[in-house]
């Protein structure tokens, strides 16, 4: 039995070898809840009935995702009732989280960066952190590939620039996500002799009626880059921006999952800078921030419980062989001794993509 449970833990070790995290997880890889997400639930006073990644996942998608429709720049209200006084707290459990800091790249080598669209600003601070942070990795490979993943959503005066949108109507271009993503990459990194891919998906497509619009979202243009580019599997860094990296680094991870992107020797790091929290509350307000962190909390479990439902799958599966192999033969035992053994070799190889 202990060499069964061994065999599961492995070959979970083994998937996980191939992502860099990019935040403190929220869940065990068994289906516990993490330090940092107990933490969580103390300051929101749920401990006493959130105690598995299922319960989290439940009560998160119950009562923190922000409403249907609304936007995360929206004023909107939760479910749950937060008291003023906890505000403070709850944002610093999710600077615990790694919601709230820079996140730098660990590996010095990359094949493939993937840029994450979302409002003027925000894609101007990503663009800088290639810039700033990821030129000496790029020249390390001249082929390091670049696509940055935008929508075709007309850009809103209330978080967009109002710079870039007169920048637009001046050259006589759409006022769109997508065109401010060239105008800006042109900007940031002109005279950098970097080109970039432009991954689009029109609104058009999205929506359930016939001309109806809705906004793309992170999983929409993921799935674009990978319909649409022949990518084989290698060192991918992803750049968003905080508090938005774990999510979006979960949503990039489980899309190459889908793949094969990590069984063919891939891997995956995500990166970005911080949020300015005194500049977000000055501006939007401590409660908005809260609702923001919150709703993102929930996107990301909703998330990482794929991972944890195919980590289970996967030890049940593994489980069953390995029972198999071990009451076949004596030596069909030893063998898998001697397989484990070549694995845990093959995985301390595959832990760091630096080439």
């Amino acid at each position: 039995m202990k060499c069964i449970k061994f065999l599961i833990s492995l070959n979970i070790l083994l998937m996980m070898s191939s992502v860099n995290v990019s935040a403190a997880p929220l869940f065990t890889s068994n289906g516990g809840l993490s330090g940092r997400c107990k933490k969580l639930c103390r300051v929101l006073n749920v401990d006493d009935r959130v105690k598995t990644a299922e319960q989290f996942n439940d009560f998160f998608q119950r009562e923190c995702l922000r409403p249907k429709g609304k936007e995360r720049w929206e004023l909107y209200k939760l479910n749950i009732k937060i008291d003023d006084d906890d505000l403070d707290s709850i944002i610093d459990a999710c600077e615990k989280l790694g919601m709230l800091c820079d996140v730098h790249p660990r590996q010095s080598y990359c094949d493939y960066i993937v840029i994450f669209g979302t409002s003027c600003d925000s894609m101007r601070r990503s663009c800088e952190f290639v810039r700033n942070e990821l030129m000496t990795i790029i020249k390390k490979n001249k082929n390091t590939r670049i696509y940055f993943l935008i929508g075709s959503r007309p850009l809103d005066p209330q978080i967009d620039s109002k710079g870039i949108i007169s920048d637009l109507e001046a050259r006589g271009f759409p006022c769109t996500e997508e065109y401010a993503a060239r105008v800006i990459w042109e900007k940031e990194l002109s005279g950098r002799s970097v080109s970039c891919e432009f991954v689009s998906v029109d609104a058009k497509t999205l929506g359930k009626a016939p001309g109806e619009l809705k906004r793309a979202n992170t999983s929409d243009t993921v799935n674009k880059l990978l319909k649409e580019f022949s990518l084989k599997p290698g060192a991918m860094l992803a750049v968003s921006i905080n508090p938005f990296i774990p999510f979006q680094h979960n949503v990039l991870r489980n899309h190459l999952a889908d793949v094969k992107w990590f069984e063919g020797g891939g891997h995956l790091e995500t990166v970005g800078y911080h949020i300015n929290v005194k500049e977000y509350i000055s501006r939007m307000g401590k409660r908005r921030l809260v609702n923001v962190l919150l709703d993102n909390i929930a996107r990301c479990a909703y998330e990482e419980m794929k991972q944890v439902r195919a980590n289970a799958k996967t030890g049940r599966r593994s489980a069953a062989k390995a029972k198999k192999n071990i009451s076949a033969s004596p030596d069909k035992a030893r063998s898998g001794k001697a397989n484990v053994a070549s694995a845990q070799a093959s995985s301390a190889a595959e832990k760091s993509p630096d080439r």
